[in-house]
């Protein structure tokens, strides 16, 4: 059952991966946006290859299933996907300068929430597991307040535009 899911899963993200190509932009400037994009469910593809085949799939003491291909994927998908945000976020605020360090804490709690998340998914069922867990949990955190915190703007930037600050004028 689980290697139809997964050859499902592989068929899937590879049509997505070429429909965004197909139909994103190929011209400079955004034409790498395309590339990225198409890059993630791309990816995600070949995880699901992986793991349809059993490749790095192993089995814990408890009897449990840990994909390691899922967790490979997510380390490098994931900080695709927020890198694109967050790039997007300070481009349209006139940030750059300040992107470098924001952008590396935010991917380095990001990978740390996903190989934690992988020792917790190892660990013997204990204590220590949950404790995995947790610090896993607070790394996700992390991510959550950073793109809360500096990236709120977003919140006002997304709302209809009856719903925005009016922009105060002043008097010629």
């Amino acid at each position: 059952m689980d290697q139809t899911a997964f050859l499902i899963g592989f068929s899937v993200m590879s049509v997505a991966s070429l429909a965004i190509y197909a139909t994103g932009k190929k011209t400079q400037p955004s034409g790498h946006h395309t590339l990225l994009h198409a890059s993630v469910p791309f990816i995600a593809a070949t995880a699901y290859l992986a793991m349809a085949f059993g490749i790095g799939t192993l089995i814990n003491s408890d009897g449990s299933l840990t994909y390691l291909a899922r967790y490979v994927d997510w380390s490098v998908t994931t900080p695709i996907l927020l890198s694109g945000l967050v790039l997007l976020a300070f481009h349209e605020h006139g940030k750059t300068g300040e992107v470098g360090g924001y952008l590396t804490s935010v991917i380095v709690l990001d990978v740390l929430m996903i190989v934690t998340g992988l020792i917790s998914s190892l660990a013997a069922p204990s204590m220590a597991k949950w404790i995995w867990y947790g610090w896993s949990c607070v790394a996700f955190l992390g991510v959550l307040y950073l793109l809360w915190v500096h990236c709120g703007h977003w919140r006002s930037a997304a709302a209809p535009p009856w719903e925005r600050p009016m922009a105060r004028t002043s008097p010629s």
